[in-house]
């Protein structure tokens, strides 16, 4: 054996000694070897609850400690632990070498090829989702068989060890679980047990449309609430990420809001039609009233309009897969391959540093920078970083016989954040000698903002993103505003040097101080169907104001989107309430807050993150 494999091996690192087991074999095929012996090492843990894995379980974390599978980057390193493990289990000065050998290729092989200043968002971070209809209507020996038809070579070879390690350990798991994953499934039981597997195996990333595809087997079972109720406790202990609502079973789509409350993940959405039945709405707006952020809103029309821009194949594809990833970014589920957040830029320092002079100029030369940065981050990743979960299971990867990162998806393409733009059109503001700040319905400021949105919104489109494919605009602020903020000297608008800049595309936080009618009309005025990636907007609500005018609160949400309005995220949690629990955050773990464009619990955020909340306009009755 490869003395490399062999001291990971001793050391407890299965995936990490599978990787290095053939050295010489290609990089796909190294991962695929890692990932079958960590799954044939890894003890099945118990059947403990309706799901398997329960939630106490992580499906990716029953070995090895310092060498893991990642969601997102195919590996995660943690070389600090890993030499601290070396030192204390070996002793030959030799294998101490080798092992520096090996922390040094697998940081290689984590590198991301991003510049740390466009970081706003995750420098190459990719959120997907599978084709979980697909998936569930063949079931993994679909997948075996599909696998079985492609042309010999090393993705074949990499595709059938990745598949004989999930197999292996399904052999050796508790109960039904591995006929249920093998067929298709057959009923809502079935579904549910067999999506929360595969799921999981995606480190529980995205679902995509789950009342969609899972609604289609539902019929009224008395134990549905339970089963989803336990996925959605899964998604919140392991940090899933997004969930999709399209409201095209009703009921379902209500039981599924009823699961979230006292959660706050799922980071859920739903899709807003014309036609959104009121039961839906109720169970949301009681969602909201109870103090989860979730779901955010979506406004489906102004999507479709959106992704228009980018052709036919989009055009045609996106009624039937739109879905969101991650906190919010947009993609085609189940085939798609979308950057998001790989990288962002900051317009507020382009403007500190440049002036208002050369300002338009620098902005291209920045944009055009960061598109070149993804492109060769795609392409780097296609060598160093395969991904075989996704390649199984995303379209047309085993079609086309393609890696997933080599081209494999049927669409591609990256989500370019966009920060400190409200800050950027105070500032300019300011310059001009108006006074006034972005969302309160100023025409004067309005202007400004939808120029410098529309200039900056179409250069973004006009790039090649990852794999030369599409390029979204975005304002996903996540938590990185603080960040962004804190390396930008003092600006014209008044904001102090280090301050954070705005957390979504609406005002900076407290300035907004003309009603929610006022800011809805400002954002609602940007040009914001240019932003496909989605620009996120916070709302604060007052929970009064929800339960006591809930047609209020509904016309006020379809009005802005009748006016322009994509996408809206709410927290209801009352000003009082957050200064108890920014004071004493042990005793309030159920304060839930939106930030960015996902929940979190308000308690976990930075301080300054929970200042910035702090400070957010709250809207409703007194």
């Amino acid at each position: 054996m490869n003395r490399k494999a062999e001291i990971l091996y001793r050391l407890g690192e299965y995936f990490g000694g599978g990787m290095f087991e053939r050295e010489n074999d290609s990089v796909v095929e190294r991962y695929a070897l890692g990932i079958r012996r960590y799954f044939e090492h890894a003890e099945p843990p118990p059947e403990s609850g309706p799901l398997y894995p329960a939630p106490e379980h992580k499906i990716w974390q029953l070995n090895g400690t310092f060498i893991r599978w990642h969601y997102a980057f195919s590996l995660d390193v943690d070389a600090g632990g890993l030499r601290s493990a070396g030192q204390s289990a070996l002793t030959d000065p030799f294998e101490l070498d080798m092992l520096e050998c090996i922390i040094r290729e697998l940081q290689f092989f984590r590198t991301s090829l991003i510049a740390p200043s466009h970081g706003i968002g995750g420098r190459g971070w990719t959120h997907t989702v599978l084709n979980y209809p697909r998936m569930l209507a063949e079931g993994l020996a679909g997948y075996i068989a599909r696998v079985e038809e492609m042309p010999a070579g090393s993705l074949k070879r990499a595709l059938q060890d990745t598949l004989a390690g999930i197999t292996a350990f399904l052999d050796r798991a508790p109960g039904s679980i591995r006929e249920e994953v093998m067929r298709p499934a057959g009923d809502f039981h079935h579904a549910m047990r067999s999506f929360n597997f595969f799921f999981a195996l995606d480190s529980y990333d995205s679902a995509g449309r789950f009342d969609e595809y899972m609604g289609r087997y539902y019929q009224g079972e008395p134990d549905a609430f339970e089963l989803v109720h336990e996925l959605f406790r899964s998604m919140e202990l392991h940090c899933g990420w997004h969930l999709l609502y399209t409201g095209l079973y009703p009921e379902f789509t209500v039981l599924c809001l009823k699961a979230q409350k006292g959660l706050f993940r799922p980071n859920s959405g739903l899709l807003i039609r014309q036609d959104t039945p009121q039961e839906i709405w109720d169970a949301v707006l009681e969602l909201w009233s109870s103090g989860v952020p979730n779901p955010a809103l979506y406004y489906g029309k102004a999507y479709l309009e959106s992704l228009a821009y980018y052709g036919a194949d989009w055009q045609e594809a996106a009624p039937e897969l739109l879905a969101f990833g991650g906190c919010t970014e947009t993609m085609l589920a189940g085939c798609s391959n979308i950057g998001s957040t790989e990288g962002g830029i900051n317009l507020l320092e382009l403007l500190a540093r440049n002036g208002e002079g050369d300002y338009r100029e620098s902005i291209r030369r920045e944009v055009e920078t960061l598109a070149s940065e993804f492109r060769m981050e795609s392409e780097f990743a296609a060598k160093f970083r395969p991904h075989l979960i996704r390649t199984l299971f995303v379209d047309d990867c085993i079609d086309r016989n393609l890696e997933f990162h080599a081209g494999g998806a049927r669409y591609n393409g990256s989500v370019c954040n966009v920060a400190g733009l409200t800050n950027a059109v105070n500032s300019l503001a300011a310059m001009q000698g108006i006074p006034e700040k972005f969302g309160n319905g100023d025409d004067r400021v309005d202007v400004i903002a939808r120029d410098l949105a529309e200039y900056t919104f179409d250069l973004i489109r006009q790039q090649k993103g990852r794999l030369g494919g599409v390029m979204f605009p975005a304002v996903i602020l996540l938590n990185h505003f603080v960040a962004v903020g804190s390396w930008v000297d003092a600006t014209p608008d008044g904001r102090a040097a280090g301050e954070p800049v705005a957390d979504s595309i609406g005002p900076v936080a407290g300035t907004d101080r003309n009603g929610p009618t006022a800011m809805l009309r400002s954002v609602a005025g940007l040009p914001l169907r240019m932003a496909a990636g989605t620009p996120v907007l916070n709302l604060r609500l007052r929970k009064d104001h929800i339960q006591n005018s809930p047609a209020q609160v509904k016309a006020l949400i379809e009005g802005f989107f009748a006016l322009g309005g994509m996408q809206l995220q709410v927290t209801v949690a009352d000003q009082e309430l957050l200064r108890k629990a920014y004071e004493h955050p042990e005793a309030y773990p159920g304060v839930f807050v939106r930030i960015g464009g996902f929940s979190a619990r308000f308690r976990d955020l930075g301080r300054e993150q929970q200042r910035d909340i702090l400070r957010r306009t709250e809207y409703g009755n007194a």
